[in-house]
């Protein structure tokens, strides 16, 4: 049993790093400027957001 759960732990270690390295991949590609522009994009009504969808 304690073999099992030290696998899972390893699992899990495991795909949280894959995660975070999936995340800077994408903000290495897409640049973190455009990324951030995207999350205000969000926050603002649809009207406003509309021009900043535009130029991604």
């Amino acid at each position: 049993m304690p073999l099992l759960n030290h696998m899972a732990e390893f699992i899990h270690a495991f795909l949280v790093v894959e995660q975070i390295e999936k995340r800077v991949r994408s903000n290495y590609i897409h640049g973190g400027r455009q990324r951030r522009i995207s999350d205000q994009a969000g926050r603002f009504s649809e009207s406003d957001s509309e021009p900043i969808a535009h130029m991604q």
